[in-house]
């Protein structure tokens, strides 16, 4: 076990982060019905655009902030030869337990 003296910032970064994946799902929805996207005029296009951009800006300056932060420490976050097979026959990243168990971890 290994512990990094950034418990509070990390965990704060943490929750960020699911806050924007929040968002990004949300953002993502707004697309889901074709019938409506096909009326949106452009206009709304545009700032259906703007809104995308700022959030994938966001997760960017999000994941920057997270490598700073971690310095070398940041390796820890590589997955195991069988977590990666996990993942790749996974379709929801979501459903991994490792994702599971950190938002309850966060309470989040």
């Amino acid at each position: 076990v290994v512990a990094i003296p950034i418990g509070m910032e990390l965990r704060k970064l943490l929750v960020s982060w699911s806050s924007l994946m929040h968002e990004g799902k949300s953002i993502l929805q707004q697309t889901s019905n074709g019938v409506v996207i096909d009326k949106w005029t452009e206009r709304e296009k545009r700032q259906w655009w703007d809104e995308r951009n700022q959030h994938d800006s966001n997760i960017s300056l999000l994941l920057e902030q997270l490598q700073v932060m971690l310095g070398p420490w940041k390796t820890m976050l590589c997955p195991s030869k069988v977590y990666l097979m996990f993942e790749m026959n996974s379709n929801n990243l979501q459903s991994s337990p490792v994702f599971v168990r950190l938002e309850e971890e966060l309470n989040i």
